[in-house]
């Protein structure tokens, strides 16, 4: 069963943007260091991230000034289909999708397009929302400022965002699962997680540690919660276990903005190229840190029900085993050849329960790694239960 990554963003903000660029560089650098290996799952995958890194490469080589500096706006709904694997277990890969979608779908939220959409959405365990900080960031009067909210369709986007927060809520507290898994769940002390990114992106031109030459990473993170604090505390409030990231991400890294006409509509933003040219996705690794220790967060709750379901089945077997030894010696002898059976299915729930530990250690181990990782831009906003 695939895990599944949502987008939440209006047209034009950047959401093909960022998904190419952050998983091209992810795929690229990797996280080898750490152990981690994550790659597209299915051919079209990978040649959709090909057409998008070729459109991204011509816009670089258009001119040292462009308009709307980004990949053009998506057509229809598109799934992408990764996969993430531990370097020492390649045969034990988490396949997850992300679903690309046009923004108009966002804006009417209606007909069996959006609601193929929505569906993902919900069933996500990541909820990714990225912010154009190249819009948010350059107003200039109060007049601007009231067109902020329907540019980036903070309603719609508080819509969807609020409607996830309570589906899956609902999913936690399924009186069916309750009873299936709930003491599994208390005995781990800990649910699977839920993790929510806001995602300022064009943001080169704000911080001084990718090549830019003015540091307004203050402003933009206080200009960034202006605008979605309210959706943040609304959905935490609504579900307690919601995890809450601030993480600005450079798309590209060689480009900086330099003018916004507002006399447009939508305002025409122009871009300028760096000298170097050279593509620097500044705050990609920090970006799929935060959803691979999500997964390796589900994978360690996934182990340790195994193992918790393991005990529960060795539990009766060895009891079934007692209760063989105190017969009497005939029926210890016709009952002899079902305790040898029992003793070696214990043997190997043992050995199961034993290289799940492992594998819970190892999933530890890089999860201490990873968190050591973190750049200076990411922000945690909200801890799960707080």
């Amino acid at each position: 069963m695939s895990q599944k990554i949502g987008l939440v963003g209006a047209r034009g903000i950047g959401k093909t943007t960022l998904l190419t660029a952050a998983f091209d560089e992810t795929i690229k650098v990797g996280f080898g260091q750490v152990g981690i290996v994550i790659q597209a799952h299915e051919e079209e995958t990978r040649e959709i991230l090909n057409i998008n890194k070729n459109s991204l490469a011509g816009i670089l080589s258009g001119g040292l000034n462009f308009q709307n500096r980004g990949l053009g706006s998506t057509m229809t709904a598109q799934l992408y289909d990764f996969e993430m694997y531990l370097a020492s277990q390649p045969d034990l890969p988490l396949v997850f999708q992300i679903m690309d979608y046009p923004g108009e779908l966002f804006k009417t939220q209606s007909g069996d397009a959006w609601n193929a959409c929505r569906s993902h959405l919900l069933a996500s365990r990541v909820i990714i929302v990225p912010v154009d900080a190249s819009l948010i960031m350059e107003t200039r009067n109060a007049e601007d400022k009231a067109r902020i909210p329907g540019l980036l369709g903070l309603a719609e986007a508080g819509n969807i965002v609020l409607e996830w927060a309570a589906s899956q809520l609902a999913i936690g507290q399924s009186w069916f699962l309750n009873i299936f898994f709930g003491p599994f769940k208390r005995a781990i002390g800990q649910s699977r997680p839920l993790d929510i990114i806001l995602c300022p992106v064009k943001c080169e031109k704000y911080f001084k540690d990718n090549g830019g030459n003015v540091d307004a990473s203050v402003e933009l993170y206080a200009t960034t919660l202006e605008h979605y604090k309210g959706i943040i505390d609304q959905a935490v409030e609504i579900n307690p276990g919601i995890r809450a990231h601030y993480l600005p991400v450079d798309s590209m890294g060689c480009v900086e903005h330099y003018r916004t006409d507002w006399n447009n509509d939508p305002p025409k933003q122009f871009f300028r190229l760096r000298e170097h040219r050279r593509r620097t996705v500044k705050g990609a690794e920090d970006l799929m840190g935060i959803i691979v220790e999500n997964f390796i967060h589900q994978m360690d709750c996934d182990a340790q029900v195994k193992i918790n379901g393991n005990d529960l089945e060795k539990k009766s077997k060895q009891g079934r085993i007692t209760e063989i030894n105190d017969q009497w010696f005939l029926f210890r002898w016709w009952n002899s050849s079902e305790q040898i059976k029992l003793e070696e299915e214990v043997a190997q729930i043992n050995q199961s329960n034993q290289k799940l530990k492992q594998h819970k250690d190892m999933l530890q181990t890089i999860r201490t790694k990873m968190a050591e990782k973190k750049s200076g831009r990411y922000k945690p906003l909200m801890e799960a239960g707080k």
